[in-house]
């Protein structure tokens, strides 16, 4: 997925698709996640549901800044899975992140993971 710009022309946002085994997506999101850049995100993560992947992990350590938008489709995209019998985490919350989460209650909502291998491992032994 290409990068998304503001208004210098600089990248806001990038998001990655990684596919390290059979049935796993890792998505990747390095800057930040508003009203203008969450979209792409949203979508292609459903569309990795979709597609059938019984794992989805998205990795934040590269993202700088989520809005409320961004914490929608987490959510949106956890319940997604729970109707596609599929697993959603989300892995590699800095600060910023995990303040977010924390504040919104979103903590209790989400399978948090340190990284995309203790998910992997964790939901293999499911």
């Amino acid at each position: 997925m290409s990068p998304h710009t503001g208004a210098d022309g600089q990248p806001v946002a990038t998001v990655t698709a990684t596919y390290p085994s059979a049935g796993v997506a890792v998505i990747s999101v390095a800057g930040e996640l508003d009203t203008v850049t969450t979209p792409p995100l949203r979508q292609l993560l459903l569309d990795e549901l979709d597609a059938g992947h019984r794992l989805v992990v998205v990795e934040l350590s590269g993202c700088e800044f989520m809005s409320s938008s961004g914490l929608a489709a987490l959510v949106e995209a956890n319940s997604y899975a729970e109707q596609k019998l599929a697993h959603f985490v989300v892995v590699g919350c800095g600060r910023t992140v995990s303040r977010a989460i924390a504040a919104t209650g979103l903590g209790s909502v989400l399978r948090l993971f340190v990284s995309a291998d203790d998910a992997i491992a964790a939901v293999h032994t499911d």
